[in-house]
């Protein structure tokens, strides 16, 4: 448990946005979770950076933006597959790092700190799924991307249907045309393959992401499902690493942060515009485990 002064979780203004008392609960169980992190990846040596609204927040705030609701990481893939193949059990109770290697049902392209006391459930999600619902943060991982346009193309839609196959392996409430379409493209890749979980679904995902050559270019290929999304991260500006202040502690950034923002945001990213948090239905209790929650 890490202690917060009793000031932070009370309602104040930030940038002309009221961050509410029940929103300081969820930051602090964010910043337990960040904690744990770092213990652990301190412990086995692994390197780790703020990412996406994470890192635009520590730059631009010292902290969270006032109307997210959660803590992004990212790691290189070497550090990352060290990660969950090394480290994952050395995560104390009731923290539980969450993988398709460690959760038969999950099927993202990333990992997930939880804190199994808590909830943060997906509404399509919360009652037909297996997997731990705590209350998460996000680990992403770095790989490298093709240098053209057709070969990320072409890799963006292979990963997607591995994606879809996924899907259908664990998803219980996808109905009509949907479910029709998916059930295609799993039968077309299930007559090239032979698997029978997500985990190894999932390891056809890394081989084919771990087959593209070294080309100074990476972003997060297994969370990304269109080309438009992918950001070209030079791998060079996270040669050296800085230490930046957020909220009560500090967090690990690149040193050419100001170029990974650009990327990710726009020229114009120190200029706040007002958004949602990225996760703004989530069925959440800061106090109660996703099992009493959801009555699982």
């Amino acid at each position: 448990m890490i202690e917060l002064p009793e000031e932070f979780y009370r309602e104040e203004v930030r940038s002309g946005h009221t961050v509410t008392a029940s929103t300081k609960k969820i930051w602090a169980v964010e910043l337990e979770l960040l904690s744990e992190f770092d213990r652990v990846c301190r412990e086995c040596g692994l390197p780790y950076y703020a990412d996406q609204g994470t890192l635009l927040g520590t730059v631009r705030h010292g902290g969270f933006i006032s109307w997210d609701d959660d803590i992004d990481l990212i790691m290189f893939r070497k550090d990352y597959d060290r990660l969950i193949h090394e480290c994952g059990d050395k995560f104390k109770d009731p923290f539980f790092l969450q993988t398709a290697y460690s959760e038969k049902d999950y099927f993202r392209g990333h990992a997930q700190l939880r804190k199994s006391d808590t909830c943060a459930a997906i509404p399509s999600e919360a009652y037909n799924s297996k997997i731990n619902q705590g209350m998460f943060l996000d680990i992403f991982v770095m790989d490298n991307i093709p240098d053209n346009e057709d070969d990320l193309k072409k890799e963006i839609d292979e990963l997607n249907a591995y994606h879809d196959v996924m899907t259908i392996l664990t998803q219980r409430d996808i109905k009509g045309s949907a479910l029709t379409k998916l059930r295609c493209k799993y039968g077309i890749l299930k007559r090239r393959l032979k698997y029978g979980n997500v985990a190894s679904v999932y390891r056809k995902t890394e081989e084919v992401v771990k087959a593209v050559p070294d080309t100074g270019l990476v972003d997060k290929l297994l969370f990304w499902h269109d080309v438009k999304s992918v950001k070209k991260i030079r791998s060079e500006w996270y040669d050296k690493t800085v230490w930046l202040d957020f909220e009560n502690t500090k967090l690990p950034a690149p040193f050419m942060y100001d170029e990974v923002l650009k990327a990710q945001f726009g020229k114009d990213y120190m200029t706040p515009i007002k958004g949602t948090a990225f996760h703004p239905d989530l069925i959440i209790d800061t106090e109660r485990s996703y099992k009493e929650v959801l009555g699982t």
